[in-house]
């Protein structure tokens, strides 16, 4: 059985302090800090890798 590819987007994380991050990476928000869910959702879109195919949950 062939094992599905795993594509990596960009990750959002909600702070304590009310902002939220864009990161290429669980820890860090490279992409940007934002001061609305809005924000951040419509640069995690633009930095979403192209040819995604159906998304699944697990493995």
């Amino acid at each position: 059985m062939r094992r599905a590819r795993a594509e990596r987007g960009p990750c959002l994380t909600a702070g304590s302090d009310g902002m939220y991050g864009v990161g290429t990476g669980f820890i860090t928000s490279d992409l940007g800090l934002f001061a609305t869910a809005h924000e951040a959702v419509a640069v995690a879109v633009h930095h979403m890798p192209s040819g995604l195919g159906p998304v699944t949950l697990g493995g």
